[in-house]
Formats: structure tokens, C-alpha cells, sequence
């Protein structure tokens, strides 16, 4: 009788000595995590820890926002703090309308939405409101009068204003041609012997307080302004509305405009004349090339339905609505892409606001004549506007369909370890050349590390990040129970020791005959105060203990597992304190395909 002959299978060693992050799909790739918590990627290849976290403060009454500029600056309640100080001067509102701040920078200056408040950080004693509104107290007279740009009044009487010319008219002498529907002011020419045109007539509007806070050259809209005299209300109405001081004294101002003759009234209550300077309603605020930019979708104080991008004047983050036909001048442009805005951010020296499902480039002219280009494409997700960070050259942020990247041509996803995880409400942060992200996901929140380098994700921990501020070589943030922290522990009281943890993937799907595991060696350091446990799941069970490491030294040692036969397994690396795992080895024989 024959017998058949059994082949001896020769086991293999697998070596895993490169850990390349979390991964969260059903099948990953050696070296790979399908879990992992507080680990870092400093250490590549190496499976280390992160560093210790710090706690800056934790006697706050109402954190509503942080920023870094030469110094930590954050919002509490109703006031600004700079280095651990109170700004003495400027109180913010708490309405639940009104927050969260938004705190932006440009230049030494910090601007606070939507407050719009400024403080200079060189000199905090300067501060003040960009918006201006001064209005004319009740019972007190207004005049208007005809005047030059320096708000010189001309000599003009009542007569002045007429459709024939004056007879014997001397060199200088002043006309109102009222001969056409658009009177003209002329001056009389010995020189020439003609009447000539004044180009840029000025109205000289008078009445206490009504210049105060106001400069030269600032964009006011005035409101108000009336006369009983039927043959000069035309004259007047166009007083009303968007203009430019041109000049700017103590209880009056210069705007361009024409009059035939003085009107004077006096104000019936105090809301009835007023001149105002004011930024527009923006959701998002982006500094770029000496400008703010914003954008507003809905209505606006005027009462008008709106999809629009503004910028200030050149450096003059108080002036929007600035119009003298020079380079320098505010913009104000309507898109017609359907949606709200989702988030706005300045990426190679362009202004860039996004929509879900697009983004708006602005490309910024010297002449003025700046042009927005949409491109349709994933945009930023409602409600992760704070995910917005520009790290290692590119612009990251959060779609509705995951993380995103963006070169300056079209976004790309970089969310592809994330598995059919969906997240929303993302805050980004940036340190060195690590992107930081919270989000949440069916309820639960999780602080999530891309390293832009090695491209590599990690999952931290289930922090509720309400926002960061970078300083450079650290990064702060505000928890959710309004704790101001640091990445790493610096400044503040650092927290105890980290609890670390790792999870593999399915190990053993790749082979279709049953496999003997005859060994695991796992080569780490512990330095003394450290431990690992070993937890190992067989066929999809129960998690099982497999071992315990205390720290012995800063040296290497090979720690061993004897598993049980299975189909497939899971190991479970996880620890406190201080930990860097060089290699996983595994000795495997494969049986027959009978189980």
C-alpha cells in the first residue's frame, strides 16, 4: 500500500521594522495601525510616544479666543489679555451673538470680530473701534455751504446762482449756471476771457460733533440731510449716501457736491442726521498683502441680499468703502456661486473663500483692478472653517468628504487611512510640519496628527479642540472645558505620564491555509518608570493578556509572545510613560487549508 508523503513547511520570520501610522480600512498594510492613541511619528520608524502636554492656566471665566503675535494674546469674557495681562481699555461683548471672537493680525495690529475692535500690540495704549458713527444731537443746526477742498468757504451770495451769466464780471468772480438740468459752478478768466468750469466742487456740511473720530480721506455714508427750499432738494438728497472727507475739522466735514445757495435746518431728534464709517457684516476675515479681506452671504445692514468679497484701502484696515479712483482704493465684488461661505484664508499671497462644493481665488492687482477666479471643486465643510491651515506649503482643510490638500491648482484628498470614517466640525493647527486637526465623529471627538513630511496619520486622543494659536516652536489650544494648553509641555505644568496605545490590523487574511505562530519578539526600549502590556485576539474574539514589560533601562531588550493557533489575530501594544518599539518579528509556519 502507498502512502502519501507529508512536506514539512520551513517556517518564515516576518520583520516589521518601520510603523507607518494609523490606518482604519479593513486591510492595511504591514506596519500599519488600525488604532492607535498618543503615539507620534518623531521617532520614524520607530513606534514612540508624543511629548507631554501643558497646562497653561485654568482660572478662566469665558475663554472666546487665542492668537500669537510676538506674545499669547486671548480673549476672556469682556476683556483682551497679552502675556497674562489685562488690556486696559477696550470691553467686548459677551451676547451669545457675538461670539466666538475672532482675533486677526495685521501688522502690530490685532483686529477683533466681530467687535471691531483694534488694539496696537506694539503700543496697547492705542486702541479703538473701526467703526464710526457720530450722529447730530437733537435740536442743533446743520449748514451746508459751497467751499473748497480745505473746507474754505468761496464768496458766493444768494444772487450767485443763476441761468445768465453776471454782466461786468470781475477776474475770479463765482457763477452757479443753473442753465442746465446739472448745474455748474464756473469762475470768470481775465486771462482768457471766459467762464470756466471749477472741476471738483465741495460742500462744507457744519454741526457739532460730526467730525469727531473721522480723518481725511475716510468712506462715510451720511444720512439726514434735508431743506425746505424744493428748488434745492435735488442738491441735497445727493448729499446723502456713500463719500469721501476730504477734509476734516472740528465740528464739520468736506465732501464733494454742489449747492446753489447755504441751507441751514435744525435736527428734530438724534437719530435724524448721522455720518458713518463702517466695515460690512463678514463671516470670515483673512489678512492679505497690507489688506483685510471678508466675505458675506445674506443680508446687510442696508437691508439688501448679498454674495460678496470686500477688502479694505491699502493698510487702512477702517476704511471699505474708500472710492478715489486709485490703486489703493477698497473693493467690493458679487459672486454668483450658490451657498453660503464656509471659510476664507490667505495660501501664496492669495485670498482664497470657499464654499462646500467650490472656492473663490482672489489675484490682487497693483492697479486695483483685482479679479476673482471660482474653481468648482471639494471646498471647505460647513463649520470647519477653523480647519484652514497652511503647513509644509500647502493649504489643509476639511471637505465634507475628509481632509483635504491644496497646491494652488486643485484640492486632493489625503484622508484615504481614514477608512468610511465621516467627520465634521474640524479646527486645525500647525507645528512645524505637522497638521493638527480635531473632529468629530458620531459624537465623538478625536485629535488626529498628520505628519506632512513622512505623510503619516496618528490619532492622539479624544481631545475637543475649541481652537489653536501658533507660536512658532509650539502650539496652543483651548480645550473644551475652556483650559488654555500646549502641545508641549513648555511654559505650563506638564501632565503626567502619557498613556499610549496601538492596535494592528487583521494579521493572517493574507495566507488561505491555517497558520502556526510559533513566536513574537518585539525589540523596545523602556526607560526605568515605563510599562507595556501585550493583549493578543484570536479569530476575532476576546481581547487576551499576553504579557507585561516594566522599564528596566535605556536599552533595548527582545520581549517574546507564544500565541495560540488561529485563522487570524489582532495584537494590542499599549503602555505609560516612555516607549520606543524598533522592530516586530513573527515566526510563521503555514498548515493545511482543513481547519
Amino acid at each position: 500500500m502507498e502512502y502519501p508523503n507529508t512536506i514539512y513547511s520551513q517556517p518564515s520570520r516576518l520583520f516589521t521594522d518601520t510603523f507607518y501610522g494609523r490606518n482604519h480600512n479593513v486591510r492595511i498594510s504591514d506596519g500599519e495601525w488600525y488604532e492607535t492613541e498618543n503615539l507620534s511619528s518623531d521617532n520614524f520608524p520607530l513606534l514612540s510616544q508624543r511629548q507631554k502636554r501643558g497646562f497653561i492656566n485654568t482660572a478662566w471665566n469665558d475663554l472666546q479666543g487665542i492668537i500669537f503675535k510676538d506674545a499669547l494674546i486671548y480673549v476672556d469674557g469682556n476683556y483682551v489679555y497679552m502675556n497674562g495681562a489685562k488690556i486696559e481699555g477696550p470691553v467686548l461683548s459677551t451676547n451669545e451673538s457675538m461670539q466666538p471672537k475672532k482675533l486677526i493680525g495685521m501688522g502690530a495690529y490685532l483686529l477683533i470680530w466681530p467687535d471691531k475692535v483694534f488694539i496696537n500690540t506694539a503700543d496697547i495704549t492705542e486702541w479703538g473701534y473701526i467703526d464710526q458713527i457720530n450722529r447730530v444731537a437733537a435740536g442743533q443746526k446743520v449748514e451746508l455751504s459751497l467751499c473748497k477742498v480745505d473746507g474754505t468757504a468761496y464768496e458766493v451770495t444768494n444772487n450767485t446762482a443763476s441761468i445768465t451769466a453776471p454782466e461786468n464780471p470781475t477776474n475770479g468772480q463765482l457763477w452757479i449756471d443753473t442753465s442746465a438740468e446739472t448745474h455748474a459752478l464756473k469762475q470768470w478768466s481775465e486771462t482768457t476771457g471766459m467762464w470756466v468750469s471749477v472741476a471738483t466742487v465741495y460742500v462744507k456740511i457744519s454741526a457739532p460733533g460730526i467730525g469727531d473720530g473721522l480723518k481725511k480721506y475716510d468712506g462715510v455714508n451720511i444720512k439726514g440731510l434735508k431743506t425746505s427750499d424744493e428748488s434745492l432738494s435735488k442738491q441735497v438728497e445727493k448729499l446723502n449716501g456713500s463719500h469721501v472727507l476730504y477734509e476734516v475739522g472740528n465740528g464739520f466735514v468736506v465732501v464733494v457736491g454742489l449747492l446753489d445757495k447755504v441751507v441751514s435746518f435744525t435736527t428734530q431728534s438724534a437719530e435724524e442726521v448721522s455720518i458713518e464709517r463702517k466695515a460690512p457684516d463678514m463671516e470670515f476675515i483673512t489678512e492679505s498683502n497690507n489688506r483685510l479681506w471678508g466675505c458675506h452671504y445674506g443680508i446687510n445692514s442696508e437691508g439688501k441680499t448679498v454674495n460678496e468679497i470686500y477688502c479694505c484701502a491699502l493698510g487702512d484696515f477702517k476704511n471699505w468703502t474708500r472710492y478715489l479712483g486709485v490703486s489703493s482704493d477698497s473693493f467690493a465684488a458679487s459672486v454668483g456661486t450658490d451657498g453660503r461661505w464656509t471659510g476664507a484664508a490667505t495660501y501664496m499671497g492669495y485670498p482664497i473663500f470657499f464654499k462646500e462644493n467650490c472656492l473663490h481665488k482672489v489675484y490682487i492687482s497693483t492697479t486695483g483692478a483685482h479679479q476673482i477666479v471660482e474653481t468648482q471643486c471639494r471646498g471647505v465643510q460647513k463649520g470647519s472653517d477653523k480647519s484652514l491651515k497652511v503647513v509644509g506649503e500647502r493649504l489643509y482643510y476639511l471637505s465634507n468628504t475628509g481632509v483635504m490638500r491644496y497646491d494652488g491648482s486643485l484640492p486632493v484628498p489625503v484622508h484615504e487611512t481614514f477608512g468610511n470614517d465621516k467627520f465634521k466640525n474640524g479646527v486645525g493647527g500647525r507645528l512645524l510640519d505637522k497638521y493638527y486637526i480635531s473632529m468629530e465623529c458620531d459624537g465623538e471627538y478625536s485629535l488626529f496628527v498628520y505628519d506632512t513630511a513622512k505623510g503619516l496619520w496618528v490619532r492622539e486622543d479624544g481631545t475637543k479642540v475649541k481652537e489653536f494659536a501658533e507660536s512658532g516652536d509650539n502650539l496652543y489650544f483651548i480645550d473644551e472645558t475652556d483650559t488654555l494648553r500646549e502641545i508641549i509641555a513648555d511654559e505650563g505644568m506638564a501632565e503626567g505620564d502619557v498613556y499610549w496605545e496601538a492596535v494592528s490590523g487583521l494579521i493572517g487574511y493574507e495566507y488561505a491555509d491555517n497558520k502556526y505562530v510559533g513566536r513574537i519578539n518585539i525589540r523596545a526600549i523602556l526607560p526605568p518608570g515605563s510599562d507595556m502590556d501585550v493583549f493578543m485576539e484570536y479569530d476575532s474574539g476576546e481581547w487576551e493578556f499576553a504579557g507585561h514589560w516594566d522599564g528596566e533601562g535605556m536599552y533595548s531588550k527582545v520581549f517574546s509572545i507564544l500565541p495560540t493557533r488561529c485563522d487570524h489575530y489582532r495584537m494590542k501594544l499599549c503602555g505609560t510613560g516612555e516607549v520606543k518599539i524598533f522592530s516586530i518579528a513573527k515566526n510563521l509556519e503555514t498548515g493545511s487549508d482543513v481547519y
